[in-house]
């Protein structure tokens, strides 16, 4: 349900505290994305909108090595989860050639 609101709100209207509280959450189920690769990807979704929101909240290298991670299991076990991490990774890369 998270994910949906927070892909349907646009990113300026997510405050940037809700985003702070849920980012380390979010990098939980990002590290179980091997027990549970849905959870990872409904995860990835959120952390899409909150790559929106700008730096600050986001620590790069560790969610960078996560989201890879993620992309790997995606590969093997869960189609969305990889199209999920790539679309974030795609999203960082971006941000850091501005």
């Amino acid at each position: 349900l998270l994910s949906q609101v927070m892909t349907n709100v646009p990113a300026r209207e997510v405050p940037t505290s809700l985003a702070t509280a849920l980012y380390p959450k979010l990098l939980i189920y990002l590290r179980d994305a091997p027990e549970h690769p849905q959870l990872a990807f409904l995860a990835a979704r959120c952390v899409e909108v909150i790559l929106s929101l700008g730096d600050g909240i986001v620590e790069r290298s560790e969610l960078g090595e996560l989201l890879q991670t993620s992309i790997d299991i995606g590969s093997l076990y869960h189609v969305a989860l990889y199209r999920q991490a790539d679309i974030c990774i795609r999203k960082m890369k971006a941000e850091t050639v501005r």
